[in-house]
């Protein structure tokens, strides 16, 4: 998508930012922060500084093609949108449309969104690569001489869309070029996504290591033997290491009315900026699940869907033990459904109690942040950042009697934010923000693994603290109890200039081998951080 805002009315009128810059993909997802300019904005576009009443980090405009939300960052004055000849109305987020007026302040800016319609081959299967677009004509904003009525898109159905070429596909397992693209089924697994060749080599592997295979599998219920419903579609021995089951009658029990994708859903087990999570149960192998339906409309471009899917697919080749295991994937009324292995044992908040105090030791905390970094360098090692990282995404498995923590949503946010989605909401800062570091404000599209280092740190920092770093945020008890209040700065003021709280300022009693690890994890500065997940994971062991 190709996004043009222009100065429709006070200081530097008709002054122009154009996204994306020359040479930049028009389908990359990124964050466009608008300011006033001064000495300590760090915003992308900067707004002249005569106009006293728009903020340094006014807005947010998050750009996940073919979609442009906007968010107010709790400016002094608000933002009011003016669409067509609707009355003005003040929002707090919203999906732009071309045409739109906002009004910041003394300052009114028009907004031209153009979406490209004809998608070309793609070159690579990497997630990191997109499908690049033809662009369209742009739609004219009036000048700001001619105020007197706001600009109208013309509607996206009225123009013909040119003629598809087929895209390109290559086999997730060899990067073989596919010779045609996969059939589509109801859901979809990395097989889908292979070459005839490594189909068959990787169902010979599979059909032997099930033949092979003399374990039984239990319901994790009433202990009884449902080792036929689980071998019924041969992927038993594949997911022996992660699978649960559960039998027919105890299954049944347990369902409600609501079934996905051939899932019966167990009950809901929360919502969060991506969408909503299930647990569910498939009465063909009694295999227990994790569903995941995410919040944006998939295109209805078939070659788009496909291209979603296979992406996916690929990070179901992944398998670590510190990592959720992804089954297959599929849509339930055009929105994603990400069928996962279900981990019982919750996700880290849990060791924090409602007032903020922690609840387990720095001998306990620090092995549950090594291994989950150790699931962290094995995807960093596959190409992927995850810039979702926080303890709501860090579940935990039991083994032995011990904790093993496993990092969820791996890759998804990036593939969900690729193909139009967006995973903040209103309100909802408090749960991702406060884990960002400020080059994923200040250049999002090229955050690298130093980004989900930090993210860790400050997750360490939370467990061992029971504060995030910077001064000014609510408490724990504040935000789990929805007591924020109004904030005299914005989150992204915080990030973008607070210092980090040391966190043997909030813990003094704390080894200091292991104050300065975790310090050095929320530096602000990229290059001040440990490079690797590998790096910071020897320090917190060295530390103790």
């Amino acid at each position: 998508m190709k996004l043009t805002m222009r100065v429709l009315e006070g200081p530097e009128a008709g002054k122009e930012y154009i996204f994306p810059a020359e040479g930049e993909s028009e389908e990359e997802a990124t964050n466009i922060l608008v300011g006033r300019n001064d000495v300590e904005c760090q915003a992308h576009w900067r707004l002249s500084r005569d106009d006293p009443t728009v903020s340094r980090a006014h807005l947010m405009l998050e750009i996940r093609p073919p979609n442009c939300y906007v968010q107010d960052n709790q400016s002094l004055n608000g933002i009011y949108l003016r669409r067509g000849n609707e009355p003005e109305r003040r929002v707090t987020r919203e999906r732009l449309q071309s045409g739109d007026r906002l009004r910041l302040g003394k300052t009114v800016v028009g907004f031209e969104i153009v979406v490209p319609l004809k998608p070309l081959k793609t070159q690579l299967y990497q997630p990191t690569q997109d499908i690049e677009a033809a662009p369209a004509a742009p739609e004219q904003i009036p000048p700001a001489s001619q105020p007197a009525a706001p600009p109208v898109s013309k509607p996206f159905a009225e123009t013909p869309p040119p003629e598809q070429k087929e895209p390109e596909w290559y086999c997730v397992r060899c990067g073989e070029r596919l010779e045609s693209l996969p059939e589509r089924k109801e859901l979809m697994r990395s097989l889908d996504f292979m070459c005839s060749r490594c189909q068959k080599e990787v169902e010979a592997e599979l059909r032997q290591a099930e033949e092979r295979s003399r374990e039984r599998y239990l319901c994790c219920e009433c202990g009884s033997d449902v080792t036929p419903m689980a071998k019924s579609d041969g992927r038993a021995a594949e997911l022996k290491e992660v699978a649960i089951y559960l039998c027919s009658t105890c299954g049944n029990r347990a369902r409600s009315q609501k079934n996905m994708l051939g899932y019966w859903v167990i009950k809901k087990l929360g919502e969060g900026g991506m969408g909503e999570v299930f647990k569910g149960w498939h009465p063909e192998t009694g295999r227990v699940v994790a569903i995941k339906k995410l919040r944006y409309e998939v295109s209805k471009d078939e070659h788009l869907v496909r291209r979603f899917w296979r992406e996916i697919s690929v990070m179901g080749t992944f398998q670590h033990p510190n990592v959720v295991r992804l089954y297959e994937a599929g849509t339930v009324n055009e929105l994603p459904v990400f069928i996962s292995e279900f981990v019982p044992g919750g996700d880290l908040t849990q060791f924090l109690n409602d007032s903020g105090r922690p609840l387990l030791l720095p001998q306990e905390v620090v092995p549950l942040i090594a291994d989950s970094l150790v699931g962290l360098e094995y995807f960093h090692r596959q190409g992927y950042v995850h810039r979702d990282l926080k303890p709501e995404n860090i579940l935990l498995d039991k083994k032995d009697g011990r904790r093993i923590p496993k990092i969820a949503d791996f890759g998804l946010a990036r593939s969900y934010e690729k193909h139009g989605g967006t995973i903040t909401r209103t309100g909802e800062y408090a749960g991702t923000w406060m884990y960002m570091p400020p080059e994923q404000i200040t250049d999002f599209k090229r955050v690298k693994p130093v980004s989900d280092v930090y993210a860790m740190g400050v997750t360490a920092y939370f467990l061992l603290s029971g504060y995030w770093p910077l001064p000014d945020f609510p408490t724990y008890a504040q935000v789990k109890n929805r007591r924020v209040g109004a904030l005299s700065r914005t989150p992204v003021q915080m990030i973008l200039h607070d210092r980090r709280v040391p966190i043997e300022e909030r813990r003094p009693d704390l080894p200091r081998a292991l104050c300065r690890a975790v310090n050095k994890a929320i530096a602000m500065k990229p290059e001040e951080r440990y490079p690797s997940a590998e790096e910071f994971r020897q320090a917190l062991l060295n530390s103790l």
